[in-house]
């Protein structure tokens, strides 16, 4: 199921001196490590020590307990000449076995992880991992079954690219595995739903786009589109099968009622 990863994490990357490393924690470690993965100040490519797994609730004890033994050890950047903040991220210390050895001994800890691509998909990930086709493939039924629909955000009433695209999903009753297909190892808008539209600034000149990957991404992380599994479908948000009745089967009556709404 999808789910997040609570727990700390070490890397480094190509940039930085032999033995220096960052150390943090997150309740969502994929989440956390994609965003630092795009942080300017990065190279854009992490090299991890660990990502270590914990119960949820004890990432900030977790974390608590890693610093304060490279505390002890005299590891933080401040301890070794660099004129930084002692609440920084950043160590120097090059026996990173060691660490590993003590942040697994903690009493919450669960599982290790080498890379990001072995971790649970959550759902602040779901838009950038549906991306890639094994991911996709490793999602739950239940979301590969959910709907896509029209989200709340509002659209200006000049607007002609956006309410198209939404229009799409309001007008067909289309599920995430119906939309996508696999292209080598990619994922991409399958045939039948590759519709065409009119981009805004192309409203002059009338020149068509087709509905691909990159612009159904884009349309949920701006909330345009959501992925709406049905309750019976994922127990996770019910755990009762007769969601169904009040999930599945009612959608095919609620389907008619939705509307765009329009900003004037």
């Amino acid at each position: 199921m999808l789910k997040r990863t609570p727990g700390i994490y070490c890397w480094t990357d190509a940039s930085r001196a032999p033995g220096i490393f960052k150390l943090g924690m997150s309740t969502d470690l994929l989440f956390r490590l994609e965003q630092e993965r795009c942080e300017t100040s990065n190279t854009g490519t992490l090299l991890f020590h660990f990502i270590l797994e914990c119960e949820e609730g004890q990432e900030k004890e977790f974390e608590k307990w890693a610093k304060q033994w490279l505390k002890d050890k005299k590891a933080r950047l401040c301890d070794n000449g660099f004129q930084v903040n002692a609440n920084k991220e950043w160590f120097l210390y090059h026996n990173i076995q060691e660490l590993l050895s003590y942040c697994t001994s903690f009493p919450h800890y669960l599982h290790s992880y080498q890379h990001t691509d072995e971790l649970p998909t959550s759902w602040g990930m779901l838009s950038k991992r549906i991306k890639v086709w094994r991911h996709f493939e490793n999602l739950p039924d239940g979301i590969k079954s959910a709907l896509i629909k029209a989200g709340d955000k509002c659209e200006f009433k000049t607007d002609i690219e956006y309410v198209k695209r939404k229009q799409y999903f309001i007008e067909n009753r289309i599920t995430l595995e119906m939309l996508l297909s696999q292209q080598n190892q990619q994922t991409c808008i399958s045939e039948p739903h590759r519709f065409e539209f009119i981009k805004n600034k192309d409203r002059e000149t009338g020149d068509t786009q087709t509905y691909r990957m990159a612009d159904f991404v884009h349309d949920l992380e701006t909330k345009r589109l959501k992925i709406v599994p049905c309750c019976g479908c994922y127990p996770i948000f019910q755990p009762n099968q007769m969601a169904h009745i009040g999930g599945c089967m009612q959608e095919l009556e609620e389907d008619h009622d939705d509307i765009i709404k329009i900003e004037v």
